[in-house]
């Protein structure tokens, strides 16, 4: 099975949503173009989800408020379960994750935990827009001919 963005990048967000990981085929025949854009998925994916693991592990999460309290681990388990889905997909070619980010410097409460949040899911967002708008016009020019 081959996949292509932006077809397989909405199939990989669906199942991410829909379907149980485990439902996903293991090591999917992916072309290079297309595992280097999931392995920078892979790797923002990464960021959030360790990010998400390491705040709902502090003291400081208890003085979150109530709602916060109740959503991060939400969020926490979507994110992982995006690395568990990519990792999936990409199979060997996912690479080693990254394991060493200094959260701990960059928030210290609610507020700052709330503005480095905004910052990884805008970067996310940010970059799986790019990725599907590049694929979609790469895609153009190549059923064009030109």
């Amino acid at each position: 099975m081959r996949l292509l963005l932006p077809c397989g990048l909405v199939l990989a967000l669906s199942c991410a949503v829909t379907r149980s990981v485990t439902a996903m085929p293991k090591h999917m025949k992916i072309s290079k173009g297309d595992a280097d854009v999931l392995r920078y998925a892979l790797s923002l994916e990464h960021i959030e989800a360790a990010f998400y693991n390491w705040v709902a592990s502090t003291d400081m999460f208890s003085a979150f408020p109530a709602a916060a309290q109740q959503y991060v681990p939400l969020i926490q388990a979507h994110e992982n379960a995006h690395v568990k889905l990519l990792t999936s997909v990409l199979g060997p070619q996912a690479g080693p994750a990254c394991t060493n980010y200094p959260f701990e410097q960059l928030v210290t409460d609610y507020a700052s935990f709330l503005s480095l949040a905004l910052t990884f899911e805008n970067l996310g967002v940010s970059a799986y827009d790019f990725a599907i708008k590049a694929r979609a016009r790469a895609c153009k020019v190549f059923e064009r001919g030109y």
